[in-house]
């Protein structure tokens, strides 16, 4: 385990107080904190050669010749709306800045952010908590329009109501964050795949300064790629890192990928990586046929390998409106013995039906909602 050492400089004492009280709450397993809200002890405190200081949070009034004396830490300025104090503006030319008056947990992703990026990141600051993996669950389907994407974010929010650290991870080409998540920040998933390419030593840092809240499911997520493309960088062996990573960083208790439809290099590499695969797909006599044609491929593709995922699946028959309340007993079971998997079925949902939004699928109490939680205790 590594703990970034931070040290926060700022002469307002409530200020100071509530954002020691956010991160020694929230942050205990990424800083050692130490506070000054007077500049002479501060500067004192640095001046030690057994001071400890990754980085150096300091207000922009108090920064002023030291900055370009200091031999280890990072310094960042504490602004007010991004603008540097007149009295501190020529010395701290170069210095990065965050705003002190955003939401506390986009302040402190903010640093870690600026921090990731610099040259003095040692490997170990990748390593946050040990001893706590997360465990990945896939969403797939044979053929679009399955609702795969309505199951993963309704099982995000089922494990954020039980008190869980989830993640939805879509690496689809169609990112459905935009049309689901309010705020959604810039700089995701594509500065991800750039760390992943080119700076691993950073992909710990940038997993965690990156994730965002969706704060009506209560979830985490990474904003879309830039270009949909970017994920078609990534390489099996990349992919590989990404997920042993997500698992061992430990900011997740659960991670729900959500993929494209089919079979692709990118899936049969999921497929083989996380601990289980929840394959979606419609009740219908056309959905049934592809779902034994996704069979029929599987085993082609992985030969004696198919029978250890089908081991780890979950076949989730999807209702739709056409289809009532019919339990669908006989397609459960036909399913079941042609993967030698668990099946269950879906209850229709119209009320989120084609609807995305994270407050449309936290709060499901109906037939839909029950069948998904037994599933999730299952997993």
């Amino acid at each position: 385990m590594s703990r970034l050492n931070l040290v926060v400089m700022d002469r307002d004492a409530r200020y100071m107080e509530n954002f020691a009280g956010y991160v020694t709450g929230n942050y205990r397993h990424r800083f050692n904190l130490q506070t000054f809200s007077q500049f002479d002890r501060f500067l004192a405190y640095i001046q030690r050669k057994d001071a400890k200081a990754d980085i150096l949070l300091v207000s922009s009034d108090a920064c002023g010749d030291w900055v370009g004396k200091v031999e280890s830490g990072l310094v960042i300025a504490l602004t007010e709306g991004g603008a540097l104090a007149e009295s501190g503006a020529r010395a701290a030319e170069s210095v990065p800045v965050v705003d002190r008056y955003r939401g506390a947990d986009r302040l402190v992703s903010d640093i870690l952010r600026i921090y990731s990026e610099c040259d003095r990141v040692s490997p170990e600051s990748g390593l946050v908590r040990g001893g706590r993996e997360a465990r990945v669950s896939l969403m797939f389907s044979p053929c679009g329009g399955a609702g795969r994407t309505t199951v993963a974010l309704a099982l995000c929010s089922h494990y954020a109501r039980s008190k869980l650290h989830a993640l939805y991870l879509n690496l689809d080409w169609a990112g459905v964050e935009p049309l689901a998540f309010e705020g959604a920040r810039a700089g995701g998933l594509s500065d991800i795949i750039y760390s992943l390419k080119t700076r691993p030593e950073k992909l710990g840092l940038k997993l965690e300064a990156l994730s965002q809240t969706e704060r009506r499911g209560g979830f985490s997520f990474y904003a879309p790629p830039t270009y949909p493309m970017d994920v078609d960088e990534l390489l099996p062996s990349e992919l590989e890192q990404l997920i042993a990573k997500l698992r061992s960083v430990g900011i997740f208790d659960r991670i729900v990928i959500d993929t494209h439809s089919g079979l692709s290099v990118r899936n049969k590499t999921l497929l083989e990586l996380v601990d289980n695969v929840m394959i979606v797909s419609r009740t219908g006599g056309a959905e049934r046929r592809k779902l034994a044609l996704l069979k029929a491929q599987l085993d082609r593709v992985f030969s004696d390998r198919a029978e250890d995922i089908y081991k780890r699946s979950h076949i989730l028959l999807n209702g739709t409106e056409d289809s009532g309340g019919e339990p669908f007993s006989e397609a459960v079971r036909e399913m079941s013995e042609l993967f030698r998997a668990k099946a269950s079925f879906l209850p229709y949902c119209g009320e989120i039906s084609g609807d995305y939004r994270a407050d449309a699928v936290s709060s499901i109490t109906n037939g839909f909602g029950s069948a998904l939680l037994e599933i999730a205790h299952r997993l």
